[in-house]
């Protein structure tokens, strides 16, 4: 079951990546993206203890999309604080 998740974790990874092109985004909101997408990603915690159903371990990870787009706006604000100076 972990393989799975580092399956769907690259997953993620790939459609913000591609979502932040496609709008053809300039090139520091795809810094952005790319730090946002990280520390989501870091922030997953495990819910519960391993649980064995069949012949298969599950695990539970949770995450909020409020903290995805919370680290995107404070890395853009960070450059436009600093693009002001």
């Amino acid at each position: 079951m972990i393989a799975r998740v580092g399956v769907a974790v690259g997953l993620v990874v790939t459609a913000a990546q591609m979502s932040a092109l496609a709008q053809k985004a300039s090139p520091k909101e795809i810094e952005c993206h790319a730090e946002a997408t990280k520390r989501y990603i870091n922030d997953f915690r495990q819910v519960g203890a391993v649980s064995q159903e069949s012949q298969e371990n599950v695990v539970v990870f949770v995450n909020s999309k409020m903290s995805y787009e919370a680290y995107y706006h404070e890395c853009l604000g960070r450059w436009n604080s600093m693009k002001i100076r």
